[in-house]
């Protein structure tokens, strides 16, 4: 409106002033053509995986997990591949390392290198000029002279790579490339902050200070932390809980307990991450004799590796003469053993190929429902039944019957995905109705030997 009452108007000023609207418009416009375009090519030429973790699954399986699980906290950018989640064609395994991977993470356990398909991975890996870290346990040793002289007879299946144009030349030669690589020490004790300082090399960035830590923890993480991928199965439970416990009304501040560390008072409930040679250790002896002094904690069973066999009675034996622990009350030490026991135990295996993020997350809520649901008893009250009532024990006119008849043999109830303790004498020709509820145990099932 105020134009109409203009009485003279410069040609010139408003002809300047339109050009230089006129021009950052189309200068607006370019720039996001070729924004568009920037981005579409940087979309389709950039690799799926940020990290390709390449790893032997029974000595690393649960470390990978841990470290895909704490990469990606890092950022989405950090996209990692574990077999177990994006491995759905085997043909295709040595594609995703040259074509779909920025940088290959080898986690250098002891006998990885006698692995075809990981080495096949660290070949193809050196052939398409991938980025390659090792991440070095404390017992690896790169390969000398000898052992590449030697590889074709210490591992006679590597012929078998022929198949994906890798030949014993090319396998040769990477061993000897392996040496050359940025090496990553790993210490032999697995501690959250160990884990940190792994990811942050990794990924360059920094984990921002937690402030969920509490000093009056109330549900325990138990494990053998002098092995590795047990202390690993910790981390990764202890990190799946968190966000599903924290705010509830009890068991709502899980933690692992550190090597050295008293158990807290605070202790309600136990988490007891069971692996081979576990009940060994002298440090989960003591950490299981000071839960049986708190009147109120539980502890719920968790079957972290296929190689863990339930204690029977000769391994009872020989415990009690094992030195290493003979500071220690064994006596009570069997009785807590055998009370844990009462309890069905869950299945939680990362290092499994089929343990999937999906299936651990969903047997991570499996083992919130059991410690919220009241149902598990105190290691106390345990312990005292079994002094009132004592369960009888094998006679020396009795020896012990092999394995499957009287020995504590684990039973994995696949659909329930829950392991029980079966505990099979011999079974009479009639199975007659139980007499009351004391002879029945929620964890005893009796199976008949056909």
């Amino acid at each position: 409106m105020g134009s109409l009452f203009v009485q003279q108007e410069n040609t010139v000023v408003t002809t300047v002033i339109c050009m230089a609207f006129f021009s950052i418009m189309l200068v607006a416009i370019f720039g996001a053509i070729l924004y568009g375009i920037a981005k579409h090519f940087l979309l389709k030429y950039r690799k799926q995986f940020r990290f390709f973790l390449c790893h032997q699954k029974v000595a690393a399986g649960s470390l990978a997990r841990l470290l895909k699980m704490e990469l990606q906290k890092r950022g989405s950018r950090f996209t990692t591949f574990v077999d177990c989640d994006d491995l759905n064609d085997l043909t295709r395994l040595f594609s995703y390392v040259g074509q779909d991977t920025e940088t290959l993470v080898v986690l250098a356990s002891p006998d990885i290198l006698t692995r075809k398909w990981c080495v096949g991975e660290i070949c193809t890996a050196r052939i398409q000029r991938v980025e390659t870290v090792v991440v070095a346990f404390p017992e690896y040793a790169n390969p000398d002279k000898t052992f590449i002289e030697s590889y074709s007879s210490i591992v006679p299946d590597i012929t078998e790579l022929a198949n994906y144009n890798l030949g014993l030349v090319e396998v040769e030669e990477t061993l000897r490339w392996i040496s050359t690589l940025q090496t990553i020490a790993l210490p032999a004790l697995l501690t959250a902050d160990a884990v940190d300082s792994l990811v942050t090399d990794l990924s360059g960035t920094f984990k921002a200070k937690s402030t969920t830590a509490s000093s009056c923890p109330d549900c325990i993480i138990l494990a053998d932390l002098d092995n590795l991928e047990a202390a690993a199965t910790a981390y990764i439970m202890l990190g799946l809980l968190l966000p599903k416990l924290v705010g509830g009304s009890h068991n709502s501040m899980p933690t692992v307990l550190k090597k050295d560390q008293k158990m807290p008072k605070s202790a309600t409930s136990a988490l007891m991450i069971c692996s081979e040679g576990c009940f060994r250790s002298a440090d989960v002896a003591s950490n299981l004799l000071a839960v049986k002094d708190l009147k109120t904690c539980c502890i719920l069973p968790i079957i972290a590796e296929d190689g863990f066999r339930f204690p029977s009675q000769a391994f009872y034996e020989d415990l009690v003469t094992n030195r290493q622990l003979s500071s220690l009350d064994l006596q009570s030490y069997v009785q807590i053993i055998k009370a844990i026991f009462q309890e069905i135990a869950v299945v939680f295996s990362p290092q499994n190929y089929s343990s999937t993020q999906e299936d651990l997350e969903l047997r991570s809520k499996q083992v919130v429902w059991r410690l919220q649901s009241g149902d598990l008893k105190p290691l106390s009250s345990k312990l005292a039944t079994e002094v009132s009532e004592p369960s009888p024990e094998p006679s020396v006119e009795q020896p012990l019957k092999p394995l499957g008849q009287a020995e504590q043999v684990p039973k994995v109830d696949e659909r329930s995905d829950l392991v029980e303790t079966a505990n099979a004498p011999p079974m009479p020709d009639k199975i007659e109705p139980w007499e009351s509820e004391e002879n029945f145990s929620c964890a005893t099932i009796i199976s008949q030997e056909l």
